[in-house]
């Protein structure tokens, strides 16, 4: 994932992100007797044309991958496949479907506070990312205040960039965390993918001699006490 990021003295480059770790942030759930249950999943794989699951209900290829395994044919290994779906199923192993995606809001105690249908986000990277002037946190008050969920590490393009990074991560080492936005304005929370998640970012430079390590530290939740 490309982005720009213009530093304290308004000068922008063109870097790489580079995941340190994979987020589920949504997640498939069925209300049950004992309350919502995500639903397991099970891949079907099959070709085009022909297959057996041509003219199968879901229920009869469900019945089907639990009794035997017709998804296994010795005919077909090594060819391309040209479908694959998935089966979700309860906990009674039947087939859930018509999902409806929502967006709960939930309190400190895990209490859902509000419910809304759920509308995609679409991404603000497309203009250069700024550092803010204001905003900046110890690494002991960042683990105290926010729950880190995406770790990106930033990543040169070339002999200029790598110098954009190293000078920028020398300024920033002494500071801590410095919070980064997006927007005009640079005033607005990151999001760097259509459907993800508003999310405050701050940026961590460390540098050893001629080499640098900068991260991207992304959360969209803040520790509070339960209210007793």
């Amino acid at each position: 994932m490309y982005i720009k990021l213009t530093n304290s003295q308004k000068r922008t480059a063109e870097l790489f992100l580079l995941s340190l770790n994979c987020a589920k942030t949504t997640k498939r759930v069925v209300p049950t007797e004992i309350g919502a249950v995500e639903p397991e999943s099970q891949a079907i794989i099959g070709r085009v044309p022909g297959g057996w699951v041509n003219g199968k209900s879901p229920q009869q290829i469900t019945e089907a991958l639990i009794k035997f395994d017709p998804e296994i044919d010795m005919h077909l290994i090594g060819k391309p496949v040209r479908i694959r779906s998935l089966a979700y199923l309860d906990e009674q192993r039947k087939p859930s479907a018509h999902f409806r995606l929502v967006e709960e809001k939930l309190t400190a105690d895990g209490v859902v506070k509000e419910t809304k249908p759920y509308k995609a986000t679409e991404p603000n990277i497309e203009l250069p990312v700024q550092i803010s002037p204001k905003g900046n946190q110890t690494s002991d008050d960042l683990v105290q205040k926010f729950v880190m969920h995406k770790i990106y590490q930033v990543v040169h393009l070339d002999g200029l960039s790598f110098d954009f990074l190293l000078k920028l991560c020398q300024e920033i080492q002494p500071l801590g965390f410095v919070r980064v936005n997006g927007g005009i304005k640079g005033n607005e929370p990151l999001i760097l993918r259509r459907e993800g998640l508003p999310a405050f970012a701050y940026l961590r430079g460390r540098v050893d001699g001629d080499k640098y390590c900068c991260t991207l530290h992304l959360t969209h939740t803040e520790l509070k006490a339960p209210t007793e």
